[in-house]
């Protein structure tokens, strides 16, 4: 292969699509739709109320919220950017197991058999926590007595 870049060739130039007719193929009304130009908008919250029982709709709703927190940065702080973006990402997380995985219509059963094992390793995390702290303490008190002892020649 030589050293110069190849030109790759695109058959079909790529048409960007009206940005209302992609908002109809995501079950989106023209009403919750704020155009700014032919190819973008924003999303009309009353769009969530209508749509929160559809999960394909709360999807597309929790991703918009999330790209309109990226675009927070600088204006809020760093941690509060992050911390709602990991809460969304929850939410996306519980809708596809819960609705696309059919979690949500399994018997009772699998959800025990899901929740137990979680239950028993938070347990286990605030029953073992106090150890360590204890292991840290005695730590730091042996450090300090060693380093008060007058060294003997």
């Amino acid at each position: 292969m030589s050293q110069t870049a190849r030109t790759i060739d695109v058959r079909e130039p790529h048409q960007l699509r009206p940005i209302m007719d992609v908002g109809k193929t995501f079950g989106l009304l023209e009403s919750e739709l704020i155009s700014y130009g032919p190819y973008k908008a924003k999303i009309h919250l009353d769009a969530l109320k209508r749509l929160e029982n559809r999960p394909d709709g709360r999807l597309v709703v929790v991703t918009a919220i999330e790209v309109a927190i990226s675009y927070l940065e600088g204006d809020v702080s760093n941690t509060i950017i992050v911390t709602l973006l990991l809460i969304l990402a929850i939410v996306k997380f519980s809708t596809v197991a819960l609705y696309f995985m059919h979690l949500r219509f399994e018997t009772k059963t699998l959800g025990w058999i899901a929740v137990t094992p979680l239950a028993i390793a938070t347990l286990l995390v605030f029953v073992l926590l106090p150890d360590g702290f204890a292991v840290l303490k005695t730590t730091d008190a042996s450090k300090k007595a060693a380093a008060t002892t007058p060294a003997k020649h």
